[in-house]
């Protein structure tokens, strides 16, 4: 690995006919409010150091920025230094954002020297602007017969012309739909408010154009980095992950896309089809795309990557590049990243609870109903991977599938704290059973029966039933999983009143509860008016057998009334539950404790997969 590395000024760094540029695979501007908060505040910690220095010498302040790692390009011209840069572009960026304010403030500087009618301040002011843009933004050179303009800093594909219009401050068009540009917007406002408030501290035009100067000076004097320079870009990634960025460093999306569009450097067709699926993708919240990302990998592998290996393992198992691609490969590789897009939106739209298919004569509305109960009630975003594979079964053995993990997961992981690792494991490897064979996987032979062996080491019928009461008391914290399971179990007491023959059938499925519309209804109330209020009763108050709950604004009617002046209102609701509640004479001790213990046999029913 040959490497080279040169400790310099930003000034420096860009000295001597040096042009840096983002190549087309990496990521577009990143750096949000916090890390331009972060370079104001050296900046700033840096300019006060040179702002209470003695008259004549002044106090400098050394800040380093870190590694600036790039791949020196072979080009024709001996006289120019091209470097891709891999890491360290958001903060040449910055720079360069810096830079631009600067020769703003010069240029605002000039005009009011003319306004003054002060020559020399006016030419000084040109000449500085003309350096600066020089020095950092483009040089004039040479080609042949031909004078050309080079730009020093190239954007990344996306950015390019939005910043060459930034830096040039020609207030360039606002694309709300690119957030990287709506980043270097709000980068270089903050830089230009920094810099102004620094100029209207003086009073003169001179002492003006020195605040100018001592910005300069900070840039060729002050702030330190590190250039890492290797012929490899393989050895820069290398180096990449063994560096400590400050900024924003390179997700797992930045570097399966970088890896991805080099290889198909000969083939800008199908290059341009993949930048673009990549940019789509990575164009979600960075979590998002990790998340995603990584249950891709694992419905597809079976097992979940090491975070640290996932860009490496997601390429090898999407992306089997031959050390040199051939147009066939090429296109494998475009149509792969087309699927990879596909089961993106498939994740997007877990997330936010979208049945992933038609609509259809045996699936509900209640059936598609607990696709939202799984993910965002109960919170099972782990079985995304397996939700990803199953959308091959068709849709009503989906919507099976969506049931069965919704009942086995309230009870292994919400009331038996079963633990996490083992369930993602039967999640991951069922998920790539059901790829591999889509058309033969049967749910209850498969799926089910290792789920039930789960539920025999940590959630059996004794540790549920014991688990029950104390975990479905009314508590902040257990509110979600009370209304979970009271409008869960309602649907099935019909059932269980029946005989409990057979699977557990849920009854009236034309009406859906909405989970969040619905309250808990404390039938003995919390705070019940002074002629209500039963000693016996205070400490029953939150337990499961005093719970029930309205689908509708029944529950402030209700309010703290009595048992005997709530019993119409529970009749009325037309809830299996709340009927039977108002079918008791009194509301007592012992009928708490016996419908809690009803609530408790129809549970070891409704949630059991045997």
């Amino acid at each position: 690995m040959k490497i080279e590395s040169f400790s310099l000024t930003v000034f420096e760094l860009f000295d001597k006919h040096k042009i840096f540029q983002i190549p087309r695979y990496q990521r577009s501007y990143a750096w949000t409010t916090s890390e331009v908060d972060d370079f104001i505040t050296d900046l700033k910690d840096c300019y006060q150091a040179r702002k209470n220095g003695t008259t004549g010498q002044e106090k400098a302040k050394s800040h380093f920025f870190g590694g600036i790692v790039s791949v020196e390009k072979d080009v024709e011209a001996a006289h120019r230094h091209t470097y891709d840069v891999v890491d360290g572009q958001q903060r040449l960026a910055t720079f360069i954002l810096l830079v631009s304010s600067v020769i703003k403030f010069y240029e605002k500087l000039k005009e009011q020297a003319v306004k003054e009618k002060d020559a020399e301040s006016e030419s000084f002011c040109l000449e500085q602007i003309n350096i600066l843009k020089g020095n950092y933004i483009t040089y004039k050179t040479r080609e042949r017969s031909q004078h050309i303009e080079v730009k020093r800093f190239m954007a990344s594909k996306i950015d390019t012309d939005f910043f060459i219009d930034l830096i040039n401050n020609n207030n360039p068009e606002l694309d709300d739909s690119i957030a990287s540009h709506k980043r270097l917007l709000k980068a270089k406002k903050a830089i230009d408010k920094a810099i102004k408030a620094f100029v209207d501290e003086e009073s003169s035009l001179t002492t003006k154009i020195e605040v100018l100067i001592k910005i300069e000076d900070i840039l060729s004097k002050d702030y330190l980095l590190l250039h890492i320079i290797t012929s490899s870009r393989e050895e820069a990634y290398t180096l990449f992950q063994v560096l400590n960025d400050r900024g924003t460093n390179l997700t797992n999306g930045d570097l399966i896309k970088a890896n991805v569009l080099e290889a198909l450097e000969q083939y800008p067709n199908e290059q341009n089809s993949v930048e673009k699926s990549w940019d789509q993708i990575l164009s979600s919240e960075t979590k998002v795309v990790e998340d995603n990302l990584q249950w891709i990998y694992s419905s597809k592998n079976g097992e979940r990557a090491k975070k640290a290996k996932l860009h490496k393992e997601f390429t090898q198992l999407f992306y089997p590049i031959q050390e040199q691609v051939d147009q066939e490969q090429s296109i494998e590789i475009r149509d792969n990243t087309q699927k990879i897009v596909n089961e993106f939106e498939l994740c997007n739209k877990y997330l936010h609870y979208h049945w992933p298919f038609q609509d259809v004569d045996n699936v509900k509305q209640w059936d598609k109903y607990r696709l939202y109960l799984l993910i965002n009630v109960l919170d099972n975003k782990a079985s995304i991977p397996l939700l990803l594979a199953a959308q091959q079964l068709g849709a009503r053995k989906f919507a099976d599938l969506v049931h069965l993990l919704e009942k086995f997961f309230f009870r292994y992981k919400i009331i038996c704290n079963g633990h996490a690792s083992a369930l993602i494991q039967v999640y991951n490897k069922e998920a790539k059973t059901i790829r591999d064979n889509p058309a033969t996987y049967n749910i209850n032979q498969q799926l089910k029966k290792k789920l039930n062996n789960l539920l025999q080491k940590s959630a059996d019928d004794e540790t549920f039933k014991n688990l029950l009461p104390s975990k479905l008391k009314y508590e902040s914290s257990a509110r979600k999983a009370v209304k979970y399971f009271l409008t869960t179990v309602d649907y099935y007491l019909s059932w269980y009143n029946d005989g409990a023959q057979g699977s557990p059938q849920p009854k009236g499925l034309n009406r859906i509860y909405d989970f969040e519309s619905s309250t808990i209804e404390h039938v003995y109330p919390q705070k019940p008016e002074p002629h209500v209020k039963d000693l016996s009763l205070e400490p029953l108050v939150n337990t499961l057998g005093n719970l029930s709950f309205f689908d509708t604004k029944d529950n402030a009617t209700a309010g703290n009334k009595a048992f005997n002046n709530k019993k119409d209102i529970l009749k009325d609701s037309m809830l299996k539950m709340n009927i039977e509640i108002a079918d008791n004479s009194v509301w007592d001790v012992a009928t708490i404790q016996r419908r809690e213990k009803k609530l408790i046999e129809v549970a070891l029913k409704v949630f059991s997969l045997s």
